[in-house]
C-alpha cells in the first residue's frame, strides 16, 4: 500500500512525463507546418521574438528545475535519495574520479575509432558529430550554454534516479531512472523524426552513454554533487575531443582522401565539383533551429 509521500512522489513523476510527452507531441506540430488554424498564426508572428527566447528558457527552468524543488519541499522525495545529503565526500571523490578518468578514456577511444572511421569511409558525405552548440569553445557564451545545459540534465536525471531509488533501492533504483528519461528521448525522437538523422542518433547515443555512466557513478558515490562535476568534464571533454579529431580528419592529415577545406564539418571531398552542394549543406546543417525546448 502506498503512502501518501509516494502517492504524491508517483503524481509527480507522472507530471514531469506528460508535460516533456506534451512538449514534444507540440514540437512535432511545428515542424509538420503546424496547421491553419489561429494557433498557427500566433505562433508564426511571435516566433523569433526576442521575448519568446527569454520564455523558452523559463520554461526550461521551471521544467528541469522548478518540479524537482515543488516535489522536495512537499516532502514527496527525500533529498537521501537525489545524492544531496548523507555522503561521504573523500570516498566519493576519490571513486568519482576514477570512473570519470576511466570513462573519458573509453569514450574517447571509441569517438576516435569512430571518426576515423569516418574520414575513411566512401559514403554519402553529411557533417561530422559536432553536437554540444559552442559548449566545447573556450572563453565564449557557448561555455555557460554547456554547463547549465549540464546542470539542468543532471537535476533532471536526480528527479527520477531519486524517485525510483525510493522504491527499488540503491542499485536498482538509478538505472530504472535512466529507463524513465530514455522513454522521453523515444517519444521526442519519434515524434519529431530525430531517429532518420545521423547526427541525431549520434547525439542520442552521446546522451544515452552519459546518462548510463553517471547512473553508475552515482551508485558507486551517491553524491548529487559528483555526478553534476562527471557530466560536465565528460561532455566538455568528448565535444573537445571530437572538434580536434574531426578538424584533423578534414583536413586529411590521416586520410589519403583529398579533402575539401572550404567545406569544414563534412567528410572527405572527393570531387570538386561537389563543393557548393557540400557548402549549402553545411549552411542548412549549422542554420537549422531546433523548435524542441527540452533540448539542452
Amino acid at each position: 500500500m502506498l503512502t501518501w509521500s509516494q502517492l504524491l512522489l508517483v503524481l509527480w513523476v507522472l507530471l514531469s512525463i506528460l508535460l516533456y510527452w506534451a512538449v514534444a507531441l507540440s514540437s512535432a506540430w511545428v515542424r509538420r507546418g503546424g496547421g491553419r488554424g489561429r494557433a498557427a498564426r500566433l505562433l508564426g508572428a511571435y516566433r523569433g521574438r526576442p521575448w519568446a527566447w527569454l520564455l523558452l528558457q523559463s520554461f526550461k527552468l521551471v521544467y528541469f528545475l522548478g518540479l524537482p524543488y515543488g516535489a522536495l519541499i512537499q516532502g514527496a522525495i527525500s533529498p537521501h535519495w537525489t545524492g544531496l545529503v548523507h555522503f561521504d565526500l573523500y570516498a566519493s571523490l576519490g571513486m568519482g574520479g576514477l570512473l570519470t578518468v576511466g570513462a573519458f578514456t573509453l569514450l574517447s577511444l571509441d569517438w576516435w575509432i569512430y571518426l576515423r572511421s569516418l574520414a575513411r569511409s566512401a559514403g554519402t558525405l553529411r557533417p561530422l558529430p559536432l553536437w554540444g552548440g559552442n559548449g566545447g569553445s573556450p572563453g565564449s557564451a557557448g561555455l555557460a550554454s554547456g554547463l547549465m545545459g549540464v546542470l539542468l540534465l543532471e537535476v533532471h536525471w536526480a528527479f527520477y534516479r531519486g524517485a525510483c531509488s525510493s522504491f527499488f533501492g540503491d542499485y536498482a533504483g538509478p538505472f530504472l531512472g535512466i529507463a524513465l528519461v530514455g522513454a522521453e528521448w523515444c517519444a521526442d525522437l519519434s515524434l519529431n523524426g530525430g531517429i532518420n538523422r545521423a547526427e541525431e542518433r549520434e547525439n542520442f547515443l552521446h546522451q544515452a552513454t552519459l546518462a548510463f555512466i553517471i547512473a553508475v557513478i552515482y551508485v558507486y558515490t551517491k553524491n548529487f554533487w559528483i555526478c553534476v562535476v562527471a557530466h560536465a568534464l565528460l561532455h566538455l571533454g568528448l565535444v573537445r575531443w571530437i572538434r580536434f579529431w574531426g578538424k584533423r580528419y578534414e583536413w586529411g592529415k590521416d586520410s589519403g582522401f583529398q579533402m575539401d577545406r572550404a567545406c569544414a564539418g563534412f567528410e572527405p571531398v572527393r570531387s570538386q565539383a561537389n563543393r557548393q552542394r557540400h557548402s549549402d549543406q553545411r549552411r542548412e546543417h549549422y542554420g537549422r533551429q531546433d523548435t524542441d525546448p527540452f533540448e539542452v
